[in-house]
C-alpha cells in the first residue's frame, strides 16, 4: 500500500506560497496562449472564410475569447489538478441570480446619484452601438474572473486558506486596476473592496459563472448608463444614454466612474460586508487542512 500523501498544513511555509504560485503562473500562461492562439490564428482564419459576414467580427472576436479562455481553463484544471472543472458548470438559477444582483447593486449606486443631481441625462442615442461592447464587456468581465478567482483565488485558497487567499487576490486586482485611465485617490480602495466582493460572490457559489456574470452586468449597467466604466472614458461614445458629471470626484467618482464614487464604497462595503458574515456564519470558507495535496507536490 503507498504511504498517506502529506497535507498541504504540513509542507513548510516556503512550499505552501510557492506551489499556489506556481500553479496560477502555469494556468494564466495556458491561458494566455489559448487567448493568443485564437486572437492570432483562428479568428483571423475564420474571417478569411468566404462570405464572412463583417458584421459578426466585433462580436465573435470577444465571444470567441471568452470560449478559448473557459476551455483553456477547464483542459487546466484537468491536466493540473486532476479533476474536473465542477466551477465552469452551467446552473441557470445561480447565474441568473448572479447576473442580476451584479446590475442591482450598482444600478442603486447610479440612481442615486442621478437623483442627487451629480449625474445629468443629455439625451438618449440608441442600442445600436451596444452589441460589440456588450460582448467585449462580457468578455473581459468572465476572463478576469477566471484569471483572479479561477486561479489566483483558488490556487492560494488550496494552500493557505479562503481568508490569506481573499487578502491576496483582492489586492493584487486594486493594485493593477490603478494603471487604468482616470484614477483618483479612491480608486485602490474602491476596486480592492469590489476584489472581496467578487471573492465573496465565488466563495457562496463556487461558480466562475456566477461571478463572471455578476461582474459582467455590474460593467453592463455602467455602460449603459454613459457614464465612465473603470476609466474606459471611449466606451462612452457607443452608451444608448448620454449623460455627463458634475460635482466633485469623491461625489461623482471623477473619470474613472460610479466605482469611485464615496455612494459606492459605502454601498459597495456594506454589501461585501454582509456577503462575507454570511459565508463565514454558514461555513462557506475553507482551511488549508480540509484541502489535500496540491497536484504538483
Amino acid at each position: 500500500m503507498a504511504p498517506p500523501q502529506p497535507r498541504i498544513s504540513s509542507i513548510d511555509p516556503f512550499r505552501r506560497l510557492t506551489l499556489p504560485f506556481l500553479g496560477f503562473v502555469i494556468g494564466l500562461a495556458v491561458v494566455y496562449a489559448a487567448l493568443l492562439t485564437y486572437k492570432r490564428m483562428l479568428f483571423p482564419l475564420l474571417q478569411s472564410l468566404p462570405g464572412w459576414p463583417e458584421w459578426l467580427t466585433p462580436v465573435l472576436g470577444p465571444l470567441g475569447s471568452l470560449a478559448a479562455a473557459a476551455i483553456s481553463y477547464g483542459l487546466y484544471v484537468r491536466g493540473w489538478e486532476r479533476r474536473p472543472a465542477t466551477e465552469l458548470r452551467i446552473n441557470s438559477a445561480p447565474i441568473a441570480l448572479g447576473a442580476v444582483s451584479g446590475s442591482g447593486l450598482i444600478a442603486v449606486t447610479i440612481a442615486s446619484l442621478f437623483a442627487i443631481g451629480a449625474y445629468q441625462f443629455d439625451s438618449w442615442r440608441g442600442f445600436s452601438g451596444v452589441a460589440p461592447l456588450a460582448a467585449t464587456i462580457l468578455s473581459a468581465a468572465v476572463i478576469e474572473e477566471v484569471v483572479f478567482r479561477g486561479l489566483l483565488f483558488r490556487a492560494f485558497e488550496r494552500s493557505l486558506g479562503t481568508w490569506p487567499a481573499m487578502a491576496i487576490t483582492s489586492g493584487a486586482f486594486g493594485f493593477l486596476h490603478l494603471f487604468n485611465d482616470g484614477t483618483t485617490p479612491f480608486t485602490i480602495i474602491s476596486t480592492t473592496l469590489l476584489g472581496l466582493f467578487w471573492c465573496g460572490v465565488y466563495a457562496l457559489s463556487r461558480n466562475l459563472w456566477v461571478a463572471g456574470l455578476n461582474h459582467t452586468l455590474w460593467n453592463l449597467t455602467i455602460f449603459l448608463s454613459g457614464v465612465p466604466l473603470s476609466g474606459h472614458e471611449e466606451w462612452r461614445l457607443s452608451a444608448p444614454l448620454v449623460s455627463h458629471a458634475q460635482g466633485p470626484f469623491w461625489l461623482t467618482g471623477g473619470a474613472f466612474g460610479p466605482e469611485d464614487s464615496i455612494v459606492n464604497i459605502v454601498i459597495a462595503g456594506v454589501a461585501t460586508a454582509l456577503l462575507w458574515r454570511w459565508i463565514a456564519t454558514h461555513q462557506r470558507t475553507r482551511a488549508p487542512a480540509e484541502l489535500g495535496q496540491p497536484t504538483a507536490a
